[in-house]
């Protein structure tokens, strides 16, 4: 059921990407970023299994449309390719005392990503800041665990809990943002899962991510 609402959301956007194309005033370009992500993993049953994961770094991409609705509102769609995950520098600690070597401590989860939301433009300004906000559907298409080798053979750390993840989650972004110029810009945004991210009724895991990342118009329809 959540393969299809997956699909159902993709389609949506292809459609309004489609939409915004046959406008009069839109922009479209590319965006990419470097994404801080992090997660903390309650345990229902017995909380001293509960942990808060450290930050780790990963790459954010995206295709961007923009619909000017009014000279200091836009409709903004995207559709891209996340990198989040978590960093655990405490395993390594678990492994000193036994005959096991840690090959890696992130843990990575490779997400595409479809966004839909509003951008607003406080000043009638080319090189102004502006603020935005929008609502992410997320879909987990494949992850990298944390390894460890015993015996020569290598053992993913949380290969059974990632399995059981939610393919499929609702996140959301604010963020703000500064047009260098009428090409270029620049944003911060933060986003949080909004929708359990854990298929475990014992588990709940929210996401956490900043990104700072570089926007470029392809094409410019002036605003005002």
């Amino acid at each position: 059921m959540t393969l299809i609402k997956h699909f159902i959301t993709i389609f949506l956007i292809m459609a309004l990407f489609e939409q915004l194309t046959a406008q009069e005033k839109y922009n479209y370009g590319v965006k990419i970023g470097s994404c801080f992500s992090k997660q903390n993993w309650e345990n229902t049953l017995l909380n001293e299994l509960s942990s808060k994961k450290q930050f780790k770094f990963g790459v954010s991409c995206s295709i961007t449309g923009e619909i000017i609705v009014f000279p200091k509102l836009s409709l903004n769609i995207g559709a891209g390719y996340a990198q989040k995950g978590f960093k655990e520098d405490y395993a390594d600690e678990k492994f000193k005392n036994e005959n096991i070597s840690l090959l890696n401590n992130n843990l990575t989860l490779h997400n595409l990503t479809g966004d839909i939301g509003i951008k607003f433009y406080p000043f009638n300004k080319i090189n102004s800041i502006f603020t935005f906000t929008s609502l992410r559907n997320e879909f987990l298409i494949d992850y990298k665990d944390i390894l460890f080798e015993q015996n020569g053979t290598q053992y993913g750390y949380h290969k059974k809990t990632v399995d059981d993840f939610n393919k499929y989650y609702l996140s959301g972004i604010i963020g703000i943002g500064w047009n260098i110029n009428e090409f270029c810009y620049l944003n911060i945004e933060y986003n949080v899962s909004l929708t359990e991210i854990s298929g475990s009724e014992y588990q709940k895991i929210k996401d956490k991510c900043i990104v700072l990342s570089l926007g470029i118009t392809i094409n410019l329809k002036k605003k005002h």
